[in-house]
């Protein structure tokens, strides 16, 4: 007789766990030292070619991309701030020994009168924490890729990526960000930064995530030359997710606050070449703002901020290139509108004083139509505007921008308190001085370019008043301090004036500068400067302008070549 069979063994749960992911080496870099011998050996005025420009990184980049390495990735698509952004409290949220915003934002005394270069001394701490400063070659080593800790999901929410906080490895270039290359496109640092990012939107966007990674990594490289394959995968992944937040049926929801992507995405450009295809940029953002309500929508101070940057690139990028403005004028009509209730003026944002500036749109937009007249046999371009336009830009003065010196700097004397060092008297002084030489610039630069956009005959040799007015003009631009940010402002006036020059010793200035603060800056954009002049000048015996010379290395050749522009603002 058979035996009976052993019963069944009883069915025994066990829990599973992810296997335990190892950890990826990084291959050894050099030092810091030699990295940055190695990228200045190598750095060169030459322009970067439009085929890098362009061309878009791999798909293969993100192959390995894996949110397990990258925890703090774990962010959502959407831009949409959480509900807990605009409660009170919203500004509670801080990076680990850093004051908050409201501490770190410097408030002007009134409109214009923020100080060049000089920070709240919550931010200096920061800095000295931080070792870190607009100026100051700040190096971090290329990130290590580090396993994030599991965590447990509810069962509702275990299908998709949450917010989560910042990851250690990117703690240091969001504090570099926030602490440097936020304040370094503009002229000092302001209440209501439009590049400032507040904490919990960043955590709560991919989309900004990965444009701030994508500046950071980039300035980076430019000081090491090991981060490029690291600004590259976090550029590809911002264009995509701003192309899909940009969609029409993305927008309505999403509001203005994709505006904060696309600006840090304008100066990630910025840094690769002064080349590009800005205005499908600006297109992009004024079917934005459009969409969200046209002027009215922008309802606080840091909104109209933002917008005030978008209209400076839209009307600097309108008057190189004589095409016309893109972002509509009723913009810029609200945005001065509401200059007497906020904390910024486009002097702190682009170191061109507000009124100048009006009268550069005014000439940009008249410079396209002069163009259109210049193609037609039988349109005559009227000059009466422009020439109302010129008398307003000669006369003009401001006690906001006038010279520090005779009764002026017994006014900063006669203001100072008896607490006030004899250093800070000083340097007050020179911060007024360089707000003066600085409009300076910018008025006599305006006058070069209505010369020779407008009055000028281009049948015949160049006006031999535009020796002056360049002579004038970088008088002002020399005597502005190279350690403030003012001077890094008048890259435009530089250009007009520089391509009209044929001293050597101007033209050897003009180098310099360009070379200065390319490095200083890390924009690629006073490279490209410094190129195009070059390329002016060898072409200077044939009477050849500058607009000529633009007009040819811009001009699409086909369909599948488009328009390129050349932004210097």
């Amino acid at each position: 007789m058979a035996s009976p069979k052993a019963p069944p063994k009883a069915f025994r749960f066990v829990d599973a766990s992810s296997r335990r992911k190892r950890r990826r080496r990084v291959s050894p870099v050099s030092s810091p030292e030699e990295e940055i011998c190695r990228a200045s050996e190598s750095e060169s005025p030459e322009e970067i070619g439009m085929d890098s420009y362009l061309a878009h990184p791999s798909g293969s980049l993100l192959d390995d991309f894996d949110p397990l390495n990258f925890g703090d990735c774990e962010l959502l698509d959407t831009v949409i701030p959480n509900p807990q952004d605009f409660m009170p409290d919203w500004m509670s949220a801080t990076f680990p020994g850093q004051e908050s915003q409201d501490q770190m934002i410097l408030t002007s005394n009134s409109i214009g009168h923020a100080s060049e270069d000089v920070f709240t001394q919550s931010i200096m701490e920061l800095l000295e924490s931080v070792s870190t400063h607009p100026f100051e070659n700040h190096q971090l080593e290329p990130p290590r890729l580090v396993a994030s800790p599991t965590r447990q999901l509810s069962s509702e929410i275990s299908t998709e990526l949450i917010p989560n906080q910042i990851g250690n490895q990117h703690e240091r270039l969001f504090q570099m960000y926030d602490t440097e290359l936020c304040v370094l496109p503009l002229t000092s640092d302001v209440a209501f930064n439009p590049f400032r990012c507040r904490r919990q939107v960043l955590q709560g966007s991919r989309l900004l995530f990965h444009a701030i990674l994508a500046l950071c990594c980039q300035h980076q490289n430019h000081l090491t030359g090991t981060w490029s394959k690291e600004a590259s995968e976090h550029r590809t992944k911002a264009v995509e997710l701003l192309d899909r937040a940009s969609k029409s049926d993305q927008v309505t929801t999403i509001g203005l606050h994709v505006l904060e992507p696309i600006l840090v995405m304008f100066t990630l450009d910025c840094t690769l070449s002064a080349t590009g295809p800005w205005s499908g940029h600006l297109m992009r953002a004024r079917s934005i703002l459009d969409a969200c309500g046209g002027p009215l929508a922008l309802d606080n101070s840091r909104v109209r901020s933002q917008v005030g940057m978008l209209f400076w690139w839209d009307a600097t990028l309108a008057l190189i290139s004589r095409q016309g403005i893109i972002i509509d004028q009723s913009y810029l009509d609200h945005l001065m509108l509401s200059q007497g209730q906020d904390e910024w003026s486009f002097y702190d944002l682009t170191g061109c004083p507000g009124d100048l500036f009006v009268h550069l749109v005014q000439l940009a937009e008249l410079a396209k139509q002069r163009e259109l007249a210049a193609s037609l046999t039988w349109l005559t371009f009227d000059l009466s505007p422009v020439m109302k336009i010129e008398r307003e830009i000669q006369q003009w003065q401001s006690s906001l921008f006038a010279d520090a010196y005779g009764p002026n700097f017994d006014t900063i004397v006669e203001n100072a308190s008896d607490s006030d060092a004899e250093a800070d008297i000083e340097e007050r002084f020179h911060a007024r001085q360089d707000r003066y030489h600085c409009a300076e610039a910018w008025r006599y630069a305006l006058l070069i370019y209505i010369e020779r956009v407008f009055r000028w005959d281009r049948k015949c040799p160049r006006p031999l008043i535009l020796t002056w007015l360049v002579r004038k003009t970088m008088d002002h631009v020399r005597c502005c301090r190279r350690t403030s940010q003012t001077q890094k402002q008048l890259l435009l006036p530089v250009f007009l004036a520089g391509s009209e020059m044929t001293d050597e010793e101007m033209q050897g200035f003009t180098r310099q500068y360009c070379k200065w603060w390319a490095n200083r800056s890390r924009y690629n954009m006073f490279n490209s400067v410094s190129s195009l002049l070059e390329d002016i000048w060898e072409e200077g015996q044939l009477h050849a302008w500058w607009g000529s010379v633009i007009d040819r290395k811009t001009r699409s050749t086909g369909v599948s070549d488009p328009d390129v522009q050349y932004l210097f603002g």
